[in-house]
């Protein structure tokens, strides 16, 4: 147990650097930039990035509430917004049925989470971009929704 051990705010900012820049260049597709953007956030991890993402996670344990609210706010909620953000795109323009955006960025970046830290398995691209496409496949609207053969 981490207990309360109280921490320099900058451990946040410090992460956040050590990730490097996770944006990716818009484009008009919001299924392509969800896989880049995925695929750039877990590549940032990848190697020896790891060790910053074992940190990150030490932090998600820690009891100070100051320092779970900075690291959100400067490490994780980027990412997590712009996933929802491509979510709602995708189905306000009629590519993706409709579903909890939220649900849907927990879902993705959870299972990755859980492959890093559970499963000890080293952050893969490649597996962050297929299970994007698995789940964009298992969302796609389709004429088949149209005439109820779903």
């Amino acid at each position: 147990d981490l207990g309360y051990v109280p921490v320099d705010p900058e451990v946040a900012a410090a992460v956040e650097r050590a990730l490097g820049d996770r944006t990716v260049e818009p484009c008009a597709d919001p299924a392509v930039e969800l896989v880049r953007l995925l695929d750039r956030a877990f590549g940032s991890v990848a190697g020896d990035g790891a060790l910053v993402a074992t940190i990150g996670l030490d932090i998600a344990r820690h009891d100070d509430p100051e320092l779970h609210r900075l690291y959100r706010r400067r490490v994780i909620d980027p990412v997590r917004e712009r996933v929802r953000e491509l979510v709602a795109d995708g189905m306000n323009g009629g590519a993706l049925r409709a579903a909890d955006p939220d649900a849907i960025a927990d879902a993705l970046i959870g299972s990755l989470t859980y492959r890093f830290a559970v499963l000890h398995e080293e952050p893969d691209p490649s597996a962050a971009r297929r299970l994007v496409e698995d789940l964009l496949t298992a969302l796609r609207a389709d004429d088949r929704e149209a005439d109820g053969s779903r």
